[in-house]
């Protein structure tokens, strides 16, 4: 998140209400939110681990490919 300059409560919101979520095969969970900069509409997509005890943030970071993420 501090490398791509991304806020904790941007990651949050969208692990909180994404727009689109699905699990992969390997267990990890994809959430994704259409965010708003400017005049773009961009995607963040948040990859992480849940268990019943905590969340655990894999990788986060913001695409322009907004379609292939809506439609997973």
């Amino acid at each position: 998140m501090r490398e791509r300059n991304i806020q904790r409560e941007e990651v949050l919101q969208t692990l909180r209400h994404p727009d689109n979520r699905y699990r992969q095969s390997s267990g990890r969970v994809i959430a994704f939110r259409r965010i708003f900069k400017g005049t773009k509409t961009y995607g963040m997509v948040a990859v992480s681990e849940e268990t019943t005890v905590h969340t655990r943030i894999i990788t986060v970071f913001i695409t322009s490919k907004i379609k292939k993420y809506l439609q997973l």
